[in-house]
């Protein structure tokens, strides 16, 4: 079923290998569809936005299993997609729209009840400017990813690089697991479940927003400037692709030129005229 190896930490260590496992199992379940999974996943996320502004203990416990839930949710819809070649641009744009509404909705919610419970306003601000580097590095990421196509970029350096796993062994796909723990420091947009169920779960809100917003602008700044030199170098190509061929087509006008000024009956005023 798991054709490609996901790419967020969370991903990977949790939602990927659950999602797998439940996908296989609903794989001929026909009214379960990617779409419908999409949407139970922004379910999970919508209903966790109140009961986070709640906060007592037991509404922490379901807002944990919610995030989880999502996370689960999140992997299997693209995994079904794929195992019954039913992949759609609604569904792609479902999965995006729908991770970012709730995203917002979950930080403000967050951020707001640490700020209240803790009386520092600027944990509220933190939290937003955690969902906006979230938002700005899809944008970016989309939108350089829009300029290497159009420049048609031989090695983009955007795109699905998701490994193939489909033909992996056990121990092949294992190795690839615990090499891949490494992206724990990321803190990937999937990622930030993880950390903030462990908020939760451990009542430091208002510590894991201030340490995520430190991470976020550490990437925000790496990733940032990345982009900014694929960008770069799509100018630095098409410059050069442009001057050998400005050079190849005033090359042969400026042959007539000098062929019509030095041709024996050319007229003198024609001649100037052009010139």
């Amino acid at each position: 079923m798991r054709a490609r190896w996901n790419a967020e930490w969370w991903s990977i260590a949790f939602g990927g290998p659950v999602g797998n496992l439940l996908a296989a199992a609903l794989a001929e379940v026909t009214w379960i569809t990617p779409n419908r999974l999409t949407m139970v996943s922004f379910l999970c996320k919508l209903a966790a936005v109140p009961l986070l502004l709640s906060g007592t203990r037991g509404a922490d416990v379901a807002v944990i299993v919610l995030f989880q839930a999502h996370t689960v949710l999140d992997c299997m819809d693209g995994s079904l997609a794929r195992y019954r070649q039913q992949p759609s641009a609604m569904g792609a744009y479902l999965d995006k729209a729908t991770d970012m509404i709730g995203l917002v909705g979950i930080l403000a919610a967050l951020g707001w009840r640490a700020a209240q419970g803790s009386q520092d306003p600027r944990v509220l601000l933190v939290a937003m400017l955690i969902a906006s580097a979230t938002l700005l590095r899809f944008y970016v990421y989309w939108v350089v990813m829009h300029l290497e196509r159009e420049a048609k970029v031989a090695a983009p350096s955007v795109g699905d690089r998701r490994l193939d796993c489909s033909s992996w062994t056990l121990g092949q796909r294992a190795r690839q697991y615990l090499r891949s723990m490494t992206k724990v420091v990321q803190v990937s947009e999937a990622d930030l479940y993880f950390w903030f169920a462990l908020a939760l779960a451990l009542g430091q809100e208002r510590a894991m927003i201030y340490f995520v917003g430190a991470a976020q602008s550490v990437w925000l700044v790496l990733v940032l400037a990345r982009r900014t030199w694929a960008v770069a170098q799509i100018d630095r190509r098409a410059r050069a692709a442009a001057s050998p061929q400005a050079a190849t087509e005033a090359r042969p006008e400026a042959t007539t030129e000098a062929a019509a000024d030095s041709s024996p009956g050319a007229p003198r005023a024609a001649r100037a005229d052009h010139d």
